[in-house]
């Protein structure tokens, strides 16, 4: 009888359980996408990722689909609205502001961001959350969702509620990160929305920046072979009893 040294056949497996295994964060730039100006959907999905990113406006009862504006100037990044709501229409004068950021001047506007499967949140960061004409502050909320749609009133968790600031106050590109109870809920959205309670501005607008997003744990490559050559040494060895 010829005898196998098993010491041989069970370090790749171990090498399996033992090797180190990588998340890797990706940080997605709106305003970099192609543009400026309409993008002519209402719907980007980013190609590395899977990320998708969906412009929402009310018509009375109804959200609809309303067409993604991209901006890349100074305090001004990421992506808006184009809303049929918008009085002039889209872009509208210069630099837009209402008309061509997410804003609830005309009617509600929402930008919804969609997870791709094996991600989970990191952050998110807004552009041009600044002052409301001059005259204050512009607002707005960060949801978590469970299911992405906004008509049926179950956004789960207020994540955060922001404000903006005048020229001398602080940044107008505010990051956000996502707490670890929302790291994995399928959906955010946000909403431009004076959330104080004697509130009653039309005019809260700003941009979606940009997104970063964690691959969640995976085996590399490399550990995946180590994998199949021990479970397939193991199962010659089996073979050859």
């Amino acid at each position: 009888m010829k005898f196998i040294n098993l010491r041989f056949l069970v370090i790749p497996v171990a090498t399996v359980l033992l090797a180190p295994i990588s998340a890797v964060a990706t940080t997605i730039d709106f305003s970099s996408i192609g543009g400026p100006g309409d993008t002519g959907s209402s719907t980007y999905v980013n190609p590395a990722t899977g990320l998708t990113v969906s412009g929402l406006w009310k018509d009375d009862a109804t959200w609809k689909p309303a067409n993604l504006y991209i901006r890349n100037d100074a305090d001004d990044h990421g992506l808006g609205i184009c809303s049929p709501a918008d009085d002039p229409p889209c872009p509208g004068p210069t630099n837009g502001g209402d008309f061509n950021e997410l804003d609830n001047a005309g009617a509600p506007e929402l930008i919804r961001l969609t997870l791709p499967a094996g991600y989970e949140w990191v952050s998110v960061q807004l552009s041009s959350l600044d002052t409301n004409s001059g005259t204050g502050s512009e607002f707005g909320r960060l949801w978590a969702d469970l299911d992405g749609n906004p008509s049926t009133f179950d956004l789960t968790m207020v994540l955060w509620k922001f404000m903006g600031t005048a020229a001398s106050g602080p940044a107008v590109e505010p990051s956000f990160l996502i707490p670890g109870s929302a790291a994995s809920s399928p959906y955010l959205f946000f909403e431009p929305f004076d959330w104080r309670p004697t509130g009653l501005s039309s005019n809260n607008d700003f941009l979606v920046y940009q997104a970063t997003i964690n691959q969640t744990r995976v085996p590399e490559p490399a550990t995946l072979s180590v994998l199949g050559i021990g479970l397939l040494a193991l199962s010659r060895l089996r073979r050859r009893r």
